[in-house]
Protein backbone atom coordinates (compact mmCIF):
# COMPACT_ATOMS: atom_id res chain seq x y z
CA UNK A 1 0.00 0.00 0.00
CA UNK A 2 1.34 3.39 -0.93
CA UNK A 3 1.26 6.24 1.53
CA UNK A 4 -0.65 9.22 0.31
CA UNK A 5 1.63 12.16 -0.20
CA UNK A 6 0.77 15.63 0.95
CA UNK A 7 0.47 18.13 -1.90
CA UNK A 8 3.10 20.24 -0.21
CA UNK A 9 5.65 17.42 -0.17
CA UNK A 10 8.06 17.85 -3.09
CA UNK A 11 8.85 14.89 -5.31
CA UNK A 12 11.53 14.79 -7.99
CA UNK A 13 9.99 13.41 -11.16
CA UNK A 14 10.12 13.65 -14.90
CA UNK A 15 12.55 13.90 -17.77
CA UNK A 16 12.79 17.54 -18.74
CA UNK A 17 12.76 18.69 -22.37
CA UNK A 18 14.61 21.00 -22.17
CA UNK A 19 15.40 21.68 -18.47
CA UNK A 20 11.75 22.05 -17.72
CA UNK A 21 12.28 22.63 -14.02
CA UNK A 22 14.33 25.74 -14.73
CA UNK A 23 11.18 27.86 -14.79
CA UNK A 24 10.27 26.62 -11.32
CA UNK A 25 13.07 28.52 -9.65
CA UNK A 26 13.15 29.85 -6.09
CA UNK A 27 11.97 33.27 -7.20
CA UNK A 28 8.83 31.91 -8.89
CA UNK A 29 8.08 29.65 -5.92
CA UNK A 30 8.38 32.51 -3.43
CA UNK A 31 6.21 34.76 -5.60
CA UNK A 32 3.41 32.21 -5.51
CA UNK A 33 3.85 31.46 -1.82
CA UNK A 34 3.37 35.16 -1.07
CA UNK A 35 0.05 34.91 -2.90
CA UNK A 36 -1.07 32.10 -0.60
CA UNK A 37 -0.19 29.03 -2.68
CA UNK A 38 1.36 25.90 -1.18
CA UNK A 39 3.73 24.41 -3.76
CA UNK A 40 3.74 20.62 -4.00
CA UNK A 41 5.39 17.90 -6.03
CA UNK A 42 5.82 17.70 -9.79
CA UNK A 43 3.52 15.59 -11.93
CA UNK A 44 5.95 14.96 -14.82
CA UNK A 45 7.95 16.99 -17.32
CA UNK A 46 6.71 18.86 -20.34
CA UNK A 47 8.57 21.17 -22.67
CA UNK A 48 9.33 23.91 -20.19
CA UNK A 49 6.00 23.43 -18.40
CA UNK A 50 6.36 21.25 -15.32
CA UNK A 51 2.94 20.82 -13.69
CA UNK A 52 2.92 20.83 -9.89
CA UNK A 53 0.10 19.76 -7.62
CA UNK A 54 -0.47 22.63 -5.19
CA UNK A 55 -2.96 24.15 -2.79
CA UNK A 56 -4.49 27.52 -3.59
CA UNK A 57 -5.30 30.30 -1.17
CA UNK A 58 -8.55 28.54 -0.19
CA UNK A 59 -6.95 25.16 0.39
CA UNK A 60 -8.21 23.70 -2.89
CA UNK A 61 -6.05 21.29 -4.87
CA UNK A 62 -4.87 22.82 -8.14
CA UNK A 63 -2.28 22.23 -10.84
CA UNK A 64 0.16 25.06 -11.58
CA UNK A 65 2.43 25.43 -14.60
CA UNK A 66 5.01 28.20 -15.03
CA UNK A 67 5.77 29.81 -18.38
CA UNK A 68 7.47 32.94 -19.61
CA UNK A 69 5.32 35.99 -20.09
CA UNK A 70 4.05 36.24 -23.64
CA UNK A 71 4.78 32.58 -24.50
CA UNK A 72 2.36 30.59 -26.61
CA UNK A 73 1.32 28.73 -23.46
CA UNK A 74 0.14 31.94 -21.79
CA UNK A 75 -1.68 33.07 -24.91
CA UNK A 76 -3.44 29.73 -25.18
CA UNK A 77 -4.24 29.69 -21.46
CA UNK A 78 -5.92 33.10 -21.69
CA UNK A 79 -8.04 31.80 -24.55
CA UNK A 80 -8.96 28.78 -22.42
CA UNK A 81 -10.03 30.86 -19.41
CA UNK A 82 -13.61 31.42 -20.63
CA UNK A 83 -13.90 27.86 -21.97
CA UNK A 84 -15.85 25.49 -19.76
CA UNK A 85 -16.67 21.90 -20.65
CA UNK A 86 -16.95 18.80 -18.45
CA UNK A 87 -14.60 16.94 -20.77
CA UNK A 88 -11.80 19.57 -20.70
CA UNK A 89 -9.34 20.57 -17.98
CA UNK A 90 -10.37 23.92 -16.49
CA UNK A 91 -7.93 26.83 -16.51
CA UNK A 92 -8.99 28.78 -13.42
CA UNK A 93 -6.71 31.81 -13.42
CA UNK A 94 -3.34 33.20 -14.45
CA UNK A 95 -1.12 34.69 -11.72
CA UNK A 96 2.15 36.58 -11.64
CA UNK A 97 5.22 34.46 -10.86
CA UNK A 98 7.89 37.11 -11.15
CA UNK A 99 8.81 39.91 -13.54
CA UNK A 100 9.02 37.66 -16.59
CA UNK A 101 6.89 34.65 -15.64
CA UNK A 102 3.25 33.77 -15.14
CA UNK A 103 1.61 30.84 -13.36
CA UNK A 104 -1.24 29.04 -15.11
CA UNK A 105 -3.60 27.58 -12.52
CA UNK A 106 -5.85 24.66 -13.46
CA UNK A 107 -8.36 22.67 -11.46
CA UNK A 108 -7.04 19.41 -9.99
CA UNK A 109 -8.97 16.29 -10.96
CA UNK A 110 -8.86 13.05 -8.99
CA UNK A 111 -8.54 10.52 -11.78
CA UNK A 112 -6.34 7.96 -13.50
CA UNK A 113 -4.85 8.63 -16.90
CA UNK A 114 -5.61 6.22 -19.70
CA UNK A 115 -1.91 5.42 -20.15
CA UNK A 116 -1.81 3.81 -16.69
CA UNK A 117 -4.90 1.73 -17.45
CA UNK A 118 -3.53 0.51 -20.76
CA UNK A 119 -0.12 -0.14 -19.22
CA UNK A 120 -1.89 -2.64 -16.98
CA UNK A 121 -2.39 -4.78 -20.06
CA UNK A 122 -6.17 -4.38 -20.28
CA UNK A 123 -7.84 -3.59 -23.59
CA UNK A 124 -11.05 -1.56 -23.49
CA UNK A 125 -14.28 -3.34 -24.35
CA UNK A 126 -16.62 -2.13 -27.11
CA UNK A 127 -18.86 -0.17 -24.72
CA UNK A 128 -15.83 1.48 -23.12
CA UNK A 129 -14.43 2.35 -26.55
CA UNK A 130 -17.79 3.91 -27.39
CA UNK A 131 -17.51 6.08 -24.27
CA UNK A 132 -13.93 7.06 -25.04
CA UNK A 133 -14.76 8.01 -28.63
CA UNK A 134 -17.96 9.84 -27.76
CA UNK A 135 -16.66 11.89 -24.83
CA UNK A 136 -13.14 12.63 -26.07
CA UNK A 137 -14.31 13.53 -29.57
CA UNK A 138 -17.13 15.69 -28.17
CA UNK A 139 -14.62 17.57 -26.01
CA UNK A 140 -12.38 18.07 -29.03
CA UNK A 141 -15.33 19.28 -31.09
CA UNK A 142 -16.08 21.87 -28.40
CA UNK A 143 -12.48 23.08 -28.53
CA UNK A 144 -12.45 23.20 -32.32
CA UNK A 145 -15.72 25.11 -32.45
CA UNK A 146 -14.12 27.65 -30.11
CA UNK A 147 -11.14 28.01 -32.46
CA UNK A 148 -8.84 26.02 -30.18
CA UNK A 149 -6.92 22.79 -30.70
CA UNK A 150 -5.42 20.43 -28.18
CA UNK A 151 -2.19 19.55 -29.99
CA UNK A 152 -1.18 16.56 -27.87
CA UNK A 153 -3.87 13.89 -27.67
CA UNK A 154 -2.35 10.77 -26.13
CA UNK A 155 -3.36 8.24 -23.42
CA UNK A 156 -1.33 10.20 -20.84
CA UNK A 157 -3.46 13.28 -21.53
CA UNK A 158 -6.83 11.56 -21.21
CA UNK A 159 -8.05 11.15 -17.64
CA UNK A 160 -10.55 8.49 -16.61
CA UNK A 161 -12.64 9.82 -13.74
CA UNK A 162 -14.05 7.64 -10.92
CA UNK A 163 -17.42 7.48 -12.71
CA UNK A 164 -15.78 6.10 -15.86
CA UNK A 165 -16.04 9.30 -17.90
CA UNK A 166 -13.07 11.00 -19.56
CA UNK A 167 -11.47 14.43 -19.45
CA UNK A 168 -8.75 15.94 -21.66
CA UNK A 169 -5.78 17.57 -19.91
CA UNK A 170 -2.49 19.30 -20.84
CA UNK A 171 -3.91 21.64 -23.45
CA UNK A 172 -1.02 24.12 -23.42
CA UNK A 173 1.04 22.73 -26.30
CA UNK A 174 2.76 25.62 -28.06
CA UNK A 175 2.75 26.12 -31.81
CA UNK A 176 5.90 24.59 -33.25
CA UNK A 177 5.92 21.72 -30.73
CA UNK A 178 4.75 18.29 -31.63
CA UNK A 179 2.69 16.05 -29.46
CA UNK A 180 3.65 12.60 -28.22
CA UNK A 181 5.66 10.93 -30.96
CA UNK A 182 3.59 7.89 -31.82
CA UNK A 183 0.31 9.87 -31.87
CA UNK A 184 1.51 12.79 -33.99
CA UNK A 185 -0.15 13.03 -37.44
CA UNK A 186 2.03 12.82 -40.56
CA UNK A 187 1.71 16.52 -41.32
CA UNK A 188 2.87 17.39 -37.81
CA UNK A 189 6.52 16.55 -38.47
CA UNK A 190 7.37 20.21 -38.84
CA UNK A 191 5.19 21.56 -36.06
CA UNK A 192 1.88 23.32 -35.95
CA UNK A 193 -1.45 21.97 -34.79
CA UNK A 194 -4.86 21.58 -36.35
CA UNK A 195 -8.28 20.19 -35.59
CA UNK A 196 -7.62 17.42 -38.12
CA UNK A 197 -4.40 16.57 -36.26
CA UNK A 198 -6.33 16.16 -33.00
CA UNK A 199 -8.74 13.78 -34.74
CA UNK A 200 -5.85 11.73 -36.13
CA UNK A 201 -4.24 11.42 -32.69
CA UNK A 202 -7.49 10.32 -31.07
CA UNK A 203 -7.90 7.67 -33.77
CA UNK A 204 -4.48 6.24 -32.89
CA UNK A 205 -5.39 6.24 -29.18
CA UNK A 206 -8.60 4.33 -29.92
CA UNK A 207 -6.71 1.71 -31.92
CA UNK A 208 -4.23 1.27 -29.08
CA UNK A 209 -6.97 1.12 -26.44
CA UNK A 210 -8.70 -1.70 -28.35
CA UNK A 211 -5.68 -3.97 -27.88
CA UNK A 212 -4.86 -6.88 -30.15
CA UNK A 213 -8.41 -7.15 -31.49
CA UNK A 214 -9.86 -3.99 -33.02
CA UNK A 215 -13.64 -4.27 -33.64
CA UNK A 216 -14.41 -3.99 -37.38
CA UNK A 217 -16.70 -1.00 -36.81
CA UNK A 218 -13.97 0.81 -34.89
CA UNK A 219 -11.54 0.02 -37.70
CA UNK A 220 -13.87 1.75 -40.13
CA UNK A 221 -14.20 4.83 -37.93
CA UNK A 222 -10.48 5.18 -37.15
CA UNK A 223 -9.59 4.70 -40.82
CA UNK A 224 -11.64 7.84 -41.49
CA UNK A 225 -9.99 9.65 -38.57
CA UNK A 226 -6.46 8.71 -39.57
CA UNK A 227 -6.44 9.48 -43.30
CA UNK A 228 -3.04 10.64 -44.51
CA UNK A 229 -4.56 13.74 -46.06
CA UNK A 230 -5.93 15.95 -43.24
CA UNK A 231 -8.63 17.28 -45.58
CA UNK A 232 -10.08 13.78 -45.92
CA UNK A 233 -10.45 13.13 -42.18
CA UNK A 234 -13.84 13.34 -40.53
CA UNK A 235 -14.42 16.07 -37.96
CA UNK A 236 -14.38 15.46 -34.23
CA UNK A 237 -18.13 16.09 -34.11
CA UNK A 238 -18.74 13.48 -36.81
CA UNK A 239 -16.46 11.02 -35.05
CA UNK A 240 -18.39 11.48 -31.80
CA UNK A 241 -21.69 10.87 -33.60
CA UNK A 242 -20.40 7.53 -34.88
CA UNK A 243 -19.58 6.25 -31.38
CA UNK A 244 -23.04 4.67 -31.22
CA UNK A 245 -21.92 2.23 -33.93
CA UNK A 246 -19.67 0.58 -31.34
CA UNK A 247 -22.59 -0.30 -29.09
CA UNK A 248 -24.05 1.06 -25.86
CA UNK A 249 -21.58 3.28 -23.98
CA UNK A 250 -20.22 1.81 -20.76
CA UNK A 251 -18.17 3.50 -18.03
CA UNK A 252 -14.47 2.87 -18.48
CA UNK A 253 -13.28 0.53 -15.76
CA UNK A 254 -9.99 1.44 -14.13
CA UNK A 255 -9.32 -2.11 -12.90
CA UNK A 256 -5.97 -2.63 -11.21
CA UNK A 257 -5.14 1.04 -11.58
CA UNK A 258 -7.95 2.06 -9.23
CA UNK A 259 -7.76 3.71 -5.83
CA UNK A 260 -4.60 4.85 -4.07
CA UNK A 261 -2.29 2.92 -6.35
CA UNK A 262 -3.69 4.70 -9.39
CA UNK A 263 -3.37 8.08 -7.74
CA UNK A 264 0.23 7.43 -6.80
CA UNK A 265 1.01 6.21 -10.28
CA UNK A 266 -0.41 9.36 -11.76
CA UNK A 267 1.36 11.55 -9.27
CA UNK A 268 4.73 9.93 -9.40
CA UNK A 269 5.25 7.58 -12.36
CA UNK A 270 7.50 8.76 -15.15
CA UNK A 271 5.78 9.12 -18.48
CA UNK A 272 7.25 9.36 -21.94
CA UNK A 273 7.66 13.07 -22.57
CA UNK A 274 4.59 14.41 -24.31
CA UNK A 275 6.30 17.32 -26.01
CA UNK A 276 9.03 17.33 -28.59
CA UNK A 277 10.14 19.69 -31.29
CA UNK A 278 10.32 19.03 -35.03
CA UNK A 279 13.56 18.05 -36.76
CA UNK A 280 13.79 21.44 -38.39
CA UNK A 281 14.18 23.11 -35.00
CA UNK A 282 17.59 23.12 -33.41
CA UNK A 283 16.30 22.62 -29.90
CA UNK A 284 14.55 19.35 -30.62
CA UNK A 285 15.10 16.64 -28.02
CA UNK A 286 14.08 13.04 -28.36
CA UNK A 287 14.16 11.07 -25.18
CA UNK A 288 13.32 7.48 -25.83
CA UNK A 289 14.77 4.16 -24.89
CA UNK A 290 13.65 0.58 -24.88
CA UNK A 291 13.89 0.38 -21.12
CA UNK A 292 10.61 0.81 -19.27
CA UNK A 293 9.70 2.11 -15.83
CA UNK A 294 12.39 0.22 -13.96
CA UNK A 295 15.17 2.04 -15.80
CA UNK A 296 13.46 5.34 -16.36
CA UNK A 297 13.08 5.42 -12.60
CA UNK A 298 16.77 6.23 -12.53
CA UNK A 299 15.69 9.75 -13.30
CA UNK A 300 12.63 9.84 -11.07
CA UNK A 301 10.76 8.22 -8.23
CA UNK A 302 9.73 4.85 -9.58
CA UNK A 303 6.41 3.23 -8.64
CA UNK A 304 5.49 -0.28 -9.60
CA UNK A 305 2.43 -2.43 -9.04
CA UNK A 306 1.94 -6.19 -9.45
CA UNK A 307 -0.41 -6.93 -12.31
CA UNK A 308 -1.67 -10.21 -13.83
CA UNK A 309 0.96 -11.95 -15.93
CA UNK A 310 -1.51 -13.25 -18.51
CA UNK A 311 0.76 -16.18 -19.29
CA UNK A 312 3.73 -14.23 -20.68
CA UNK A 313 6.16 -16.09 -18.42
CA UNK A 314 5.60 -19.23 -20.44
CA UNK A 315 7.50 -17.79 -23.42
CA UNK A 316 11.15 -18.78 -23.60
CA UNK A 317 13.67 -15.95 -24.10
CA UNK A 318 16.28 -16.02 -26.81
CA UNK A 319 19.70 -17.19 -25.55
CA UNK A 320 22.03 -14.37 -24.62
CA UNK A 321 25.34 -13.93 -26.39
CA UNK A 322 28.19 -13.17 -24.03
CA UNK A 323 29.04 -9.55 -23.48
CA UNK A 324 32.34 -10.09 -25.23
CA UNK A 325 30.84 -11.88 -28.21
CA UNK A 326 31.38 -10.40 -31.65
CA UNK A 327 27.95 -9.47 -32.93
CA UNK A 328 28.72 -9.75 -36.62
CA UNK A 329 26.38 -10.42 -39.52
CA UNK A 330 26.43 -14.17 -38.85
CA UNK A 331 24.87 -13.70 -35.41
CA UNK A 332 21.15 -14.32 -35.21
CA UNK A 333 19.64 -10.80 -34.95
CA UNK A 334 17.39 -11.97 -32.10
CA UNK A 335 20.42 -13.13 -30.15
CA UNK A 336 22.14 -9.85 -31.03
CA UNK A 337 19.20 -7.83 -29.72
CA UNK A 338 19.17 -9.67 -26.41
CA UNK A 339 22.94 -9.25 -26.13
CA UNK A 340 22.66 -5.53 -26.83
CA UNK A 341 19.92 -5.22 -24.21
CA UNK A 342 22.15 -6.99 -21.68
CA UNK A 343 25.11 -4.78 -22.53
CA UNK A 344 22.91 -1.73 -22.17
CA UNK A 345 21.81 -2.89 -18.72
CA UNK A 346 25.45 -3.26 -17.72
CA UNK A 347 26.31 0.18 -19.08
CA UNK A 348 23.51 1.76 -17.05
CA UNK A 349 24.49 -0.02 -13.85
CA UNK A 350 28.20 0.71 -14.33
CA UNK A 351 27.65 4.21 -15.79
CA UNK A 352 30.02 3.14 -18.56
CA UNK A 353 29.76 5.56 -21.50
CA UNK A 354 31.96 3.39 -23.76
CA UNK A 355 29.88 0.28 -23.19
CA UNK A 356 26.69 2.26 -23.82
CA UNK A 357 28.08 3.77 -27.03
CA UNK A 358 28.78 0.28 -28.38
CA UNK A 359 25.06 -0.56 -28.21
CA UNK A 360 24.01 1.86 -30.96
CA UNK A 361 25.11 3.08 -34.36
CA UNK A 362 26.99 6.38 -34.05
CA UNK A 363 24.81 9.35 -34.95
CA UNK A 364 21.55 7.36 -34.68
CA UNK A 365 18.55 8.37 -32.62
CA UNK A 366 19.27 5.65 -30.07
CA UNK A 367 22.88 6.82 -29.72
CA UNK A 368 21.80 10.39 -29.00
CA UNK A 369 19.06 9.35 -26.58
CA UNK A 370 21.28 6.97 -24.65
CA UNK A 371 24.12 9.47 -24.39
CA UNK A 372 21.67 11.95 -22.91
CA UNK A 373 20.33 9.32 -20.50
CA UNK A 374 23.84 8.58 -19.23
CA UNK A 375 24.61 12.24 -18.71
CA UNK A 376 21.41 12.68 -16.69
CA UNK A 377 22.12 9.63 -14.55
CA UNK A 378 25.56 11.01 -13.72
CA UNK A 379 24.29 14.53 -13.14
CA UNK A 380 21.71 13.24 -10.64
CA UNK A 381 24.23 10.88 -9.00
CA UNK A 382 21.95 7.89 -9.58
CA UNK A 383 23.05 4.27 -9.22
CA UNK A 384 20.96 1.36 -10.55
CA UNK A 385 21.53 -2.24 -9.48
CA UNK A 386 19.81 -5.51 -10.32
CA UNK A 387 18.69 -4.44 -13.80
CA UNK A 388 17.95 -7.28 -16.22
CA UNK A 389 16.10 -6.76 -19.51
CA UNK A 390 14.69 -9.81 -21.29
CA UNK A 391 13.43 -9.90 -24.88
CA UNK A 392 11.24 -12.66 -26.27
CA UNK A 393 8.38 -13.36 -28.71
CA UNK A 394 10.28 -11.94 -31.70
CA UNK A 395 8.58 -11.09 -35.00
CA UNK A 396 10.36 -9.74 -38.09
CA UNK A 397 8.62 -6.59 -39.41
CA UNK A 398 9.18 -4.14 -42.26
CA UNK A 399 11.75 -1.40 -41.79
CA UNK A 400 10.21 2.09 -42.05
CA UNK A 401 11.02 3.70 -45.39
CA UNK A 402 12.97 6.63 -43.96
CA UNK A 403 15.22 4.24 -42.02
CA UNK A 404 15.57 1.74 -44.87
CA UNK A 405 16.92 4.50 -47.13
CA UNK A 406 19.26 5.82 -44.44
CA UNK A 407 20.49 2.40 -43.28
CA UNK A 408 20.61 -0.06 -46.23
CA UNK A 409 20.34 -3.64 -45.05
CA UNK A 410 18.75 -2.69 -41.72
CA UNK A 411 16.38 -5.14 -40.06
CA UNK A 412 13.38 -4.50 -37.81
CA UNK A 413 12.16 -6.86 -35.11
CA UNK A 414 9.20 -6.54 -32.78
CA UNK A 415 9.77 -8.10 -29.37
CA UNK A 416 8.25 -8.30 -25.94
CA UNK A 417 10.36 -6.50 -23.34
CA UNK A 418 10.32 -7.28 -19.62
CA UNK A 419 12.56 -6.02 -16.88
CA UNK A 420 13.50 -7.11 -13.42
CA UNK A 421 12.99 -5.28 -10.18
CA UNK A 422 15.85 -2.90 -9.45
CA UNK A 423 17.31 -0.86 -6.65
CA UNK A 424 17.78 2.84 -7.26
CA UNK A 425 20.19 4.81 -5.12
CA UNK A 426 20.40 8.59 -5.28
CA UNK A 427 22.52 10.64 -2.91
CA UNK A 428 22.78 7.78 -0.46
CA UNK A 429 19.04 7.04 -0.39
CA UNK A 430 17.99 3.63 -1.79
CA UNK A 431 14.58 2.68 -3.13
CA UNK A 432 13.28 -0.53 -4.68
CA UNK A 433 11.58 -0.30 -8.08
CA UNK A 434 9.28 -3.20 -8.89
CA UNK A 435 9.60 -5.21 -12.10
CA UNK A 436 8.06 -3.54 -15.14
CA UNK A 437 5.01 -4.84 -16.93
CA UNK A 438 5.95 -6.44 -20.27
CA UNK A 439 5.47 -4.30 -23.38
CA UNK A 440 6.07 -4.72 -27.09
CA UNK A 441 8.53 -2.52 -28.94
CA UNK A 442 10.10 -2.52 -32.39
CA UNK A 443 13.88 -2.43 -32.76
CA UNK A 444 15.67 -1.37 -35.94
CA UNK A 445 19.29 -2.49 -36.16
CA UNK A 446 22.16 -2.78 -38.60
CA UNK A 447 24.81 -5.50 -38.82
CA UNK A 448 28.61 -5.80 -39.01
CA UNK A 449 28.52 -5.39 -36.09
CA UNK A 450 24.90 -5.42 -34.94
CA UNK A 451 23.94 -2.05 -33.51
CA UNK A 452 20.64 -0.32 -32.74
CA UNK A 453 19.52 2.72 -34.76
CA UNK A 454 15.88 3.26 -33.69
CA UNK A 455 13.39 1.94 -31.12
CA UNK A 456 9.66 2.63 -31.15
Amino acid sequence: MFKRRSPSQPVKTGIKVPRAGALWDERATKALQKQGFTIGGTLGGENGLVPRRCLDRNGRHVVIRICKRGDDAEIKARRLLPVSHHGIEDVIEIRQAGPEKVAIVSRWVEATNLAVILAGGRALESGELATLLDQAATALAYLHENRLVHGDISPANILVLPDGSVKLIDLLTAYGQLGTRRYTPPEGEYGGHSAAGDVYSLGVVLQEAAGDYVPPRLNVITSLMCRTDPAERISARTAAARAAELGSPQPIRRGNADGLVANELRDRAVREPTRYLPRAMESRKRYFSFITLAVVAALAVGVGVWLPHSGWLDSKPVPVASASATLDADTDPRVALQSLATQRDQAIMELDDKKMADVSEPGSTVAKDDANLMSQLKAKNVKITGLKTTLDDFTAVAVPEHLASKYPGAQAWRARVTQSATTRTENGQSRRVEASEPKYQTFVLVSSPWRLVEVY
